[in-house]
């Protein structure tokens, strides 16, 4: 499978205060797509999250959300009073209704940016102090690399005409 995956960084580092503090500044921002109309595969996707670039986040969390349509069947049960049990009482009765969920799901997105500012005062020796910010999104710029499976569709709108 062919992928096209261009990413753009830059990197800025800058001695401060008597050349011992420093000040960084990372940006970096990707797109892929699949190559000659394919659709691009779930490993080659964009996600972020890590120490690398969004730090305080879970490693690959960040993603856009997808709700994936799941049918299933719901069981309903009532007190039927048109059918009594030997004590009067009215009996329990159940029957199942065709309904529609939906499951959150994580595909991954085909852009990302990501800014990471940092200001780093030595303490001693190899030891640092650090004060940083980082902001980053991931997102789907091209909707049609994001597809349901057709049969898998046809079912769902052939069970829940809209």
């Amino acid at each position: 499978m062919r992928t096209i995956s261009p990413v753009i960084s830059a990197k800025y580092f800058r001695p401060h205060y008597h050349k011992r503090n420093v000040i960084a500044l990372n940006f970096t921002s990707a797109f892929a797509s699949g190559w000659g109309g394919r659709v691009l595969p779930p490993y080659e996707r964009t996600f972020l999250g890590g120490e690398q670039d969004l730090r305080g986040f879970d490693v690959r969390s960040v993603a856009p959300i997808a709700y994936i349509p799941i049918a299933s069947n719901t069981t309903l049960t009532y007190q039927d009073p048109t059918r009594l049990d030997i004590n009067g009482s009215p009996t329990i009765q159940s029957f199942s209704v065709p309904s529609l969920g939906y499951q959150i799901t994580f595909p991954g997105g085909d852009t990302s940016g990501v800014l990471n500012a940092e200001y780093r005062i030595p303490v001693a020796g190899p030891v640092w102090v650090s004060a940083f910010g980082d902001l980053g999104t991931t997102g789907v710029m091209q909707r049609n690399q994001l597809q349901m499976n057709s049969t898998a569709f046809g079912n769902l709108t052939q069970q829940f005409p809209a």
